[in-house]
């Protein structure tokens, strides 16, 4: 179906003009293989969250997601989806 076509593309997420980014890695609960490393992981998101919000004056956005093996918090000013293999 059209549906899981697009399901299985690859897409690359571009934080841009960040001023923050806080990555948390850890291993606790991890099922399956362990990696070595956090490159020895294909990575797809089990939650993803965007929220605006306004720091000085400054419209951001702030990014949370939780992702095998870490979670991450991103504050930026703005975000591109790419779709890979185009």
């Amino acid at each position: 179906s059209r549906d899981h076509e697009v399901e299985d593309r690859e897409y690359t997420v571009l934080f841009k003009e960040c001023f923050s980014a806080v990555f948390n890695t850890w291993l606790e609960g991890a099922e399956g293989d362990i990696p070595q490393s956090p490159k020895d992981l294909a990575f797809y998101f089990h939650d993803i969250s965007i929220r605006e919000i306004v720091v000085e004056g400054v419209p951001l956005y702030q990014v949370e997601m939780v992702i095998p093996i870490m979670d991450c918090k991103i504050t930026c000013k703005s975000i591109e989806i790419v779709r890979c293999g185009v």
